[in-house]
């Protein structure tokens, strides 16, 4: 079975992105070290000008990775440039659907793509009561 960082790099291979690998396994303590306590992967397009770190999660996980990256300094910092942005992409297996409409036994893995700009940053600052 893939892993998620496995399927996202695939995802944005396909989308004309060219990736690298920015998360590092440590084998002293068995766990992986993300860049900037929240990237997985790096992209960039050829033909647009934006960089993008990637999160690369499960669906289950999805909502705590982004409440995570909200919290980071790092991550505000990254994204107050208009070429830079943050990218959670989750994986989850859902039933596929007949042509009628009616659900098969069949399951595939969908991915769900959040970009995290500097407006959510703004956003949840506004929300935080003092």
């Amino acid at each position: 079975m893939k892993s998620t960082t496995a399927r996202t790099k695939s995802l944005f291979e396909r989308l004309g992105y060219r990736i690298g690998l920015v998360e590092k396994w440590i084998p002293q303590t068995k766990r992986r070290l993300d860049l900037f306590g929240f990237a997985d992967l790096i992209a960039f397009h050829p033909d647009k000008p934006e960089v993008v770190l990637i999160q690369s999660t499960s669906g289950t996980n999805h909502s705590h990775r982004r409440e995570k990256i909200l919290a980071l300094d790092r991550a505000r910092e990254w994204v107050q440039f208009e070429t830079r942005c943050i990218a959670i992409v989750s994986f989850s297996r859902r039933v596929v659907r007949n042509k009628d409409g009616k659900k098969s036994k069949v399951k595939r893995w969908k991915e769900r793509i959040e970009f995290i700009t500097e407006r959510d940053f703004a956003e949840k600052k506004s929300v935080i009561p003092f």
